[in-house]
């Protein structure tokens, strides 16, 4: 082997450890390299909560699409912090574009959040596809930021954190638009440090902060443009921002994290699209995000779907949620 080609092979392994050991999480479900890092979504069918309206004010009140815009999502916000109950269900690819090796490398994942009264239950699944990838998490030394299964709990009367356990490789699919996960919890399966507090997070009308649907700031300030549409047959507005990537304020919590992996890593393109229910409420969000340093390009494209219903907001609908609660609140007591 020639020392130029040994070199190109050390520096191409290089790149992907760097990558799959970034503080960037990355959530894999199921790969299927003919969709070309396009999502596989599963279909989830959203219906309009019959809580009370929360918008008091319409279009002729502001002077301009984006102040109405902002309105329209910090109403949504708002409104999830003080209803009583509300799940939703994050279905995301992130994509690593090395241009220099034209390599693409996407990957799938799923998270689960219920709120409900005081309590809050949490589940993030991260598999990845063992035949195509699974090499390469493996040889990054980071398994347990990639090949995880995640659950948590809190309940704002009895704890001032978030309850959280993390196993290993659990097995993740997916079939008719059900996430099918089983994961060895056992403390010889467990990743090290865990069960941890973890920060609690803003999901009651009693906390003092408030709820943010998105890390990044949406703000006057941050937001270069805002469209609003109206579906008057389904009764939900469109909300969409472009947010200005050279205002630091805009990604001023996601950056750290961010340059973990990518050292001189920037945002390139930030979008968010909200669909919004009339009366105020959340109905689904589509995120498409771009970073990129002089070696690679990530793609981070979002879709979450919120539901209010009795079965969707029952924790016992859930796997793994019920145990979670039973461990968290066992520790609280000793």
């Amino acid at each position: 082997m020639s020392k130029k080609k040994k070199i190109v092979i050390i520096v191409a392994i290089a790149l992907i450890v760097v990558l799959l050991a970034t503080g960037l999480t990355v959530y894999f479900v199921v790969f299927d390299p003919k969709k070309k890092g396009d999502q596989i979504r599963a279909e989830v069918n959203t219906e309009k909560p019959t809580y009370e309206n929360v918008l008091a004010k319409n279009r002729e009140d502001f002077s301009s699409d984006k102040d109405y815009a902002l309105y329209l999502y910090e109403s949504a916000c708002a409104a999830f912090q003080n209803c009583e109950k509300c799940a939703y269900i994050d279905d995301y690819v992130t994509t690593t574009i090395v241009e220099a090796f034209k390599t693409r490398i996407p990957c799938q994942g799923c998270r689960f959040t219920v709120k409900t009264g005081t309590e809050y239950y949490y589940a993030d699944y991260s598999g990845a596809d063992s035949k195509n990838y699974g090499w390469m998490f493996d040889l990054s030394g980071k398994v347990e930021d990639t090949l995880f299964a995640k659950r948590s709990y809190a309940d704002i009367t009895k704890m001032d954190y978030l309850y959280t356990e993390k196993a290993l490789k659990p097995k993740v699919t997916i079939k008719d638009g059900n996430y099918n996960v089983d994961a060895d919890w056992s403390e010889r399966n467990r990743v090290n440090g865990y069960p941890k507090h973890e920060d609690l997070p803003i999901y009651h009308a009693s906390q003092s902060g408030l709820f943010q649907q998105t890390e990044m700031n949406i703000t006057a300030e941050t937001v270069t443009g805002a469209t609003v549409t109206y579906n008057a047959e389904l009764e939900y507005y469109t909300v969409s921002f472009i947010l200005d990537v050279n205002n630091p304020k805009t990604s001023e919590k996601l950056i750290e994290n961010l340059r973990a992996g990518l050292p001189d890593g920037n945002y390139t393109s930030i979008t968010k699209v909200y669909q919004i229910w009339d009366n105020g409420y959340f109905r689904q969000c589509e995120s498409l995000d771009y970073a990129s340093d002089s070696l690679m390009e990530l793609k981070l494209d979002f879709k979450t779907y919120f539901k209010y219903g009795e079965e969707d907001c029952n924790p016992d609908n859930y796997k793994y949620f019920n145990e979670a609660k039973q461990n968290a609140l066992a520790e609280s007591k000793q």
